[in-house]
């Protein structure tokens, strides 16, 4: 499969071989039946429903013998630990073996505790600019995603469902704090994170189908001292969401200030999540603007292959600021 080093160090692959340390974090991993198939020259690893019928849900795992090219597709690990942030991920992963370039194309979901209400002005301001466009409902990893997640049979009427644009009750399974369902990472070897820095695609908010594709970045960073996830979406000129977590701490900020007030007038109390005793603790806080155009700064020093070192100093500058 493909295994991320418990140091973050890199991603690599091992197809029929083992991961180099015990503590490596697998990826992508598959496991059932290994074949050759002399048609596209692949060797294939998955159970056998899968290998007969790929648009079956499941993991699975190719080597492309000729184009040294390396897939994975299933249920995905990034291989972060966000605390009382659930992440969970499905989707593809694919490594050019002589470029050594990493790409993901998944489905993501995150759920955190925050004030009910400031994600529902996130999606009344989704739902309002007319400008965004719709989520391609025919992509294939969107349709696979669906499937991992919901089950084929399920997931085929959920589609047919959008495709008549009738909307039922939404599956359990779909709800989440906020749900992407087009998302493409490059992993940056360098920075030690994922990177997605093109359109994002939103699905849903809480209970509620978004299905719009949002400008903006995600990174999600591995490090020791503590995993960190940035999610910035641009809904139109001037008109933005910011989310920063790390060890406990997520940070929000906007460009709707009755937002920033809801979060800002709220007893610290209440935006600490209770949580049971040995459990890592939770709380979210308002950020400055300054750490979100921090943020945007590092994403476009790396478009230019430059490294900005600033991870670690934001969230407690922005705990300074804010007199945390």
């Amino acid at each position: 499969g493909f295994f991320i080093t418990n140091d973050s160090t890199h991603i690599y692959p091992a197809f029929l071989t083992k991961h180099k340390n015990y503590s490596d974090l697998a990826v992508s991993n598959a496991n059932g039946f290994l074949t050759f198939d002399k048609t596209d020259s692949k060797y294939k690893i998955s159970n056998k429903e899968k290998l007969v019928e790929f648009n079956l849900p499941g993991n699975y795992l190719s080597l492309h013998r000729s184009a040294c090219n390396m897939y994975g597709e299933g249920k995905l690990n990034l291989g972060v630990d966000f605390g009382q942030v659930k992440i969970n991920t499905v989707g593809n992963i694919n490594e050019d073996l002589i470029k050594q370039s990493i790409s993901l194309d998944v489905l993501l979901t995150l759920d955190f505790f925050i004030e009910n209400k400031c994600m529902d002005m996130l999606t009344k301001d989704l739902n309002s600019y007319s400008g965004l466009e719709p989520i391609d409902l025919s992509r294939k990893i969107f349709e696979k995603g669906l499937a991992e997640i919901l089950g084929r049979d399920k997931a085929n009427d959920l589609i047919s469902e959008f495709s008549l644009g009738k909307f039922k009750k939404m599956p359990k399974e779909l709800e989440h704090t906020i749900m992407f369902t087009d998302l493409k990472f490059d992993w940056n070897t360098n920075t030690k994170s994922y990177i997605s820095d093109t359109l994002i695609g939103v699905g849903t908010i809480s209970k509620e189908y978004i299905n719009k594709i949002v400008p903006g970045n995600i990174e999600i960073i591995k490090k020791r001292s503590g995993d960190i996830i940035n999610i910035y979406l641009e809904l139109a000129d001037n008109v933005w969401y910011y989310f920063s977590y790390t060890r406990g701490v997520m940070q929000v900020v906007s460009s709707n200030e009755e937002f920033n007030t809801v979060i800002k007038t709220l007893k610290p109390d209440q935006r600490k999540l209770d949580t049971d005793k040995g459990q890592k603790p939770y709380s979210y806080y308002p950020a400055a603007p300054s750490v979100k155009n921090k943020f945007l700064k590092r994403m476009r020093a790396l478009k230019e292959n430059e490294v900005i070192n600033d991870t670690e100093e934001t969230n407690d500058e922005n705990k300074k600021e804010e007199g945390q």
